[in-house]
């Protein structure tokens, strides 16, 4: 299993579109998104919360502590995968990675498999 580790705050506007992007980049792969929120005033948890009823979404939030190095620790210990990912929701990655097509089926995947 991939487990895709993604710390937010105030990310509720983003969210769902990298998650339907991690879906079809990950398509035929067992994998999760487990989204770290530090209580995000946007809704942002809510937001992950209702994508779970659709893709296999965890969501942490998170009352007391903040930070995007910590939160990335605490989504890596309840990630249940093999391989762990950390992505932001903003793509502060080449937006390419997440595409997925025939001729680029792996997506975010590839990379993994290659070992590189």
């Amino acid at each position: 299993m991939i487990s895709v580790v993604v710390p937010t705050y105030n990310e509720a506007e983003n969210l769902p579109e990298l998650v339907e992007h991690l879906d079809r980049a990950l398509a035929g792969r067992d994998y999760e998104v487990v989204v770290v929120d530090d209580r995000s005033p946007d809704g942002t948890a809510e937001v992950a919360k209702r994508l779970s009823g659709r893709y296999p979404v965890r969501v942490l939030v998170r009352e007391d502590r903040r930070g995007l190095s910590s939160a990335v620790v605490e989504g890596a210990r309840l990630a249940a995968g093999e391989v762990i990912v950390v992505m932001t929701p903003t793509f502060n990655i080449r937006r390419s990675l997440c595409r997925s097509s025939p001729r680029r089926r792996g997506g975010v995947a590839s990379p993994l498999r290659r070992g590189t």
